[in-house]
């Protein structure tokens, strides 16, 4: 694990243009305030949420008065999806991923006038072999959307797997996109209850374009993960100015 604290990225230029937060808030969970009450001290731009249930959807409704772009998609089984958006959406895809008919959501913005696509997904737990067989084809299909798509990108969600697996390294190469922990750390995100033994499971990972400003967990908010803040923008260089 030494080398997730070797080869980070150059630093970045200039200032953040964007703050993403992602949160499993675990299904059960009943401290709906205590995270809407972190996101409006917080203010990012982009909120995912994972394992929303209608009590969730009902206990995350104050954050449209702030975030007036949203698309909220309950679940009792644990893989309702929410993104709460202060950008307006160019376009916004629900992606339901096989096997086990698994939500995500693909959203489209503009970002210092470019089109990027913010990729949130939740993959099954590998707790036995039929849910192990399914995640490991949930993220080909993960790479198979995010290879569809051009210009800058974003994964970020609850992959069950941490980055030391094979498969990870696979969607890596696949896709292209690196790893936010790369040069920064490991970032445990489960389980919360018992740090000394938790991993990373929750990932962000971003396509050459995107330069980081600063990353980390969110603090402990009732749930079994932690989340994650990314703050990021656009590598000058990677800017395209249209010609008129």
């Amino acid at each position: 694990m030494l080398p997730i604290y070797f080869g980070a990225d150059e630093a970045s230029q200039g200032k953040p243009s964007l703050k993403i937060v992602h949160f499993n808030v675990l299904k059960e969970n009943p401290e709906h305030q205590r995270f809407t009450d972190w996101i409006e001290q917080e203010q990012p731009e982009i909120v995912f949420a994972q394992e929303v249930t209608q009590a969730w959807a009902d206990g995350l409704d104050v954050l449209k008065q702030s975030y007036p772009h949203f698309r909220v998609l309950p679940g009792p089984d644990g893989y309702g999806i929410a993104v709460y958006s202060k950008h307006s959406f160019k376009s916004l895809q629900k992606i339901v991923l096989q096997p086990h008919d698994l939500m995500s959501l693909l959203v489209e913005i503009e970002l210092q006038g470019q089109t990027m696509h913010l990729y949130s997904v939740h993959l099954s737990p590998p707790v036995n072999r039929d849910l192990h067989l399914g995640r490991d084809q949930q993220i080909k299909e993960v790479a198979k959307v995010l290879k569809g798509v051009s210009g800058p990108k974003i994964l970020i969600g609850d992959l069950n797997m941490t980055y030391w697996t094979h498969h990870f390294k696979e969607l890596e190469q696949d896709t292209g996109l690196r790893n936010i922990r790369q040069g920064r750390g490991i970032y445990p995100s489960w389980p919360v209850h018992l740090p000394f033994a938790a991993i990373p499971i929750d990932h962000c990972l971003l396509s050459p374009e995107v330069q980081v400003h600063a990353f980390d967990t969110l603090p402990r908010l009732g749930s079994d993960h932690l989340g994650l803040v990314v703050e990021l923008s656009l590598k000058e260089e990677s800017i395209v100015t249209e010609v008129r």
